[in-house]
């Protein structure tokens, strides 16, 4: 911002120096009106400047118009064994290399909590990002920057599940006829289910057995069970199925679920409410 001194005795007309390309030019004020501000466009470079004039002070002020942007602000919790500086070391040394790289990105600013008011969520940092407009913001979604980004946070950021963005797996499951319905669903819960649901890369991991009230009205339904298992991408799938963890957890699989007559399905969830 660049301050002008303005005579008594001056004309209409003033010279002042561009706060953009620092070329002088002229300028009209209008010595009648004490407190003036208004949009001044340079007469060499095109680009607007704000004029203000307080003819009372004999002062002019011109600086250059600020910018209407869109600013996305992200709040979070380290990793879960994650040291407060280990966190604070990789977000500030290296989570900066692909944030940049973002499309249309202007500035960006991390704000590192290291004190906490009463009452408030034990969060450890708040992103700011700034983008030239709306529509440079949406240009990042499903590009491989902002896929390189959501990969990162993964290294030291705790992550919530979002299940509808990835792989998720249905199985309606049938018992093996040999085996009764509560030990079918001893061992399902208690011993498959644990062990399924530690699988790195499975993000998430439900069962639904059957209401018990169908067997005892002497119904047989179609299905002893409906299981879900999300993963966040079909890499991490890939790794999760081919995994020595479940390749244990199928050996025992076989022995409890009849698989003849269960079904399997890769789907792609819809949430309506």
């Amino acid at each position: 911002m660049t301050h002008h001194a303005m005579s008594r005795l001056e004309t209409e007309a003033l010279l002042v120096d561009c706060p953009y390309c620092g070329e002088m030019i002229d300028i009209i004020i209008d010595l009648s009106i004490e407190t003036q501000e208004y949009t001044e466009d340079c007469s060499v470079c095109c680009r607007p400047m704000v004029v203000t004039i307080n003819t009372s002070q004999v002062i002019v002020r011109f600086s250059k118009k600020r910018k209407r942007m869109i600013k996305q602000v992200t709040y979070f919790e380290k990793k879960t064994g994650l040291g407060p500086d280990a966190f604070f070391e990789y977000w500030l040394n290296k989570h900066p290399e692909v944030v940049c790289k973002l499309r249309g990105i202007t500035r960006y600013v991390q704000n590192h909590i290291y004190s906490y008011e009463n009452n408030v969520p034990q969060l450890h940092g708040i992103a700011e990002v700034w983008f030239e407009n709306i529509s440079a913001m949406r240009s990042n979604k499903d590009s491989p920057e902002l896929a390189a980004i959501r990969e990162d946070e993964e290294n030291f950021i705790h992550i919530t599940p979002t299940y509808n963005d990835g792989p998720k797996l249905v199985g309606l499951i049938n018992r093996h006829p040999d085996i009764t319905v509560e030990t079918f669903r001893n061992k399902w819960f208690s011993d498959l289910g644990p062990e399924v649901s530690k699988i790195e890369h499975i993000i998430g991991y439900t069962q639904a057995p059957t209401r018990s009230g169908i067997y005892k009205s002497g119904r047989i339904p179609d299905y002893d069970g409906v299981a879900n298992l999300w993963f966040k991408s079909d890499t991490s799938r890939h790794k999760a199925l081919t995994s020595t963890a479940m390749q244990t957890i199928q050996k025992k699989e076989v022995k409890l679920i009849d698989f003849a007559r269960s079904k399997l399905f890769w789907v792609r969830p819809v949430t309506i409410m």
